[in-house]
């Protein structure tokens, strides 16, 4: 609990110094290696973070949250076949998962694939209305496209419900909103 506090408050160096301590007390949580890892990748140590996360990926390799930190990792590496690998494996497990779709919809955008990362990210959104981030996404991605007019009613809906959200802003501000 303290390692996720500190890390919610930005400071994931000191998280991952409490979390290697859990990790001391216990070599075989592949929980608490996958969240080592987290902390460390949010510290921007990356050589850590793949350490503790193909640890965990040892301890357990059907843990779906290990698979995505690991696809996400390779990702920001330019590793994309890897990286897909990792989310393939882990949407065999769980196909509904939110990080799983979100990721893998990001990944086919940023690869060229903007219509089906937008075909993703609305057939997740038309059973997740709530989910605000992924809402932003989809705006941010349409107004890639050139959907303008999608990506402002997208932007208004999350400004509607959450009034500060920087992305919202941007988008409506590229707009001359």
């Amino acid at each position: 609990v303290l390692a996720s506090m500190l890390m919610e408050e930005g400071v994931a160096a000191e998280a991952a110094s409490v979390l290697e301590q859990l990790v001391a007390l216990d070599t075989s949580s592949f929980q608490a290696h996958n969240y080592l890892g987290m902390a460390q990748h949010q510290a921007d140590n990356r050589v850590q973070a793949r350490a503790s996360f193909e640890r965990a990926l040892a301890l357990n390799t059907d843990h779906v949250e290990t698979l995505i930190n690991m696809s996400v990792l390779e990702w920001e590496e330019g590793n994309g076949d890897v990286a897909v690998d990792f989310l393939e494996r882990a949407a065999a497990l769980e196909p509904d998962n939110r990080d799983v779709i979100v990721n893998t919809a990001v990944m086919q955008v940023q690869m060229g694939h903007v219509e089906s990362g937008v075909r993703l990210l609305t057939d997740y959104l038309a059973k997740n209305s709530h989910d605000i981030e992924a809402t932003r996404m989809l705006a941010e991605v349409l107004l890639q496209a050139g959907d303008a007019e999608n990506a402002r009613s997208l932007a208004r809906d999350v400004l509607a419900q959450w009034q500060n959200d920087a992305g919202a802003r941007a988008i409506l501000e590229k707009l001359s909103e």
